[in-house]
């Protein structure tokens, strides 16, 4: 098995923590609502790779988290990144894992789904890390067991 890139590690490095954006909230409160977001480590490896484990959930109501999906970050050539995003198959067995990271404990690769179109490549710029979709990705999700489209989620 291969380790993963130190670019990799620096991505998942600057990922990881706990969010939120109270101040952009406050400023224009009927844009945006106040969220969390929690970008968690996996304990495991995906594909060979870290991954990072996100769930937001609204202030108001940190203990109903909505929105979680899996970001697998790849190295697919020396200097480039790739960031791959995955649902879960039973959201509601890792709801809360943000929080709670002990939660992600029993997580297999089985309990996960690509989202097709759901990638990112990210690009160095100086000091500073750039994400983009592929031209034209259909970027599709899913909201209450229906596909949709128009973003990658997270």
């Amino acid at each position: 098995m291969t380790s993963p890139s130190s670019l990799v590690v620096t991505l998942a490095q600057w990922l990881a923590g706990e969010f939120d954006n109270k101040p952009q909230a406050m400023d224009q409160p009927v844009w945006f609502v106040h969220l969390r977001l929690w970008h968690r480590p996996l304990p495991m490896l995906l594909d060979h790779t870290l991954a990072i484990f996100a769930e937001q959930a609204n202030a108001l109501y940190l203990d109903r988290p909505y929105r979680q999906r899996i970001l697998v970050l790849q190295a697919p050539n020396p200097g480039q990144l790739r960031v791959q995003y995955r649902a879960f198959k039973q959201p509601e067995r890792f709801r809360g894992a943000g929080a709670n990271p002990e939660l992600l404990n029993p997580l297999t690769p089985a309990d996960l789904d690509a989202l097709p179109g759901c990638e990112l490549t990210v690009r160095q710029v100086g000091d500073r890390l750039i994400a983009e979709p592929e031209p034209d990705a259909p970027l599709l999700f899913s909201i209450r067991g229906q596909a949709a489209a128009g973003g990658v989620g997270v």
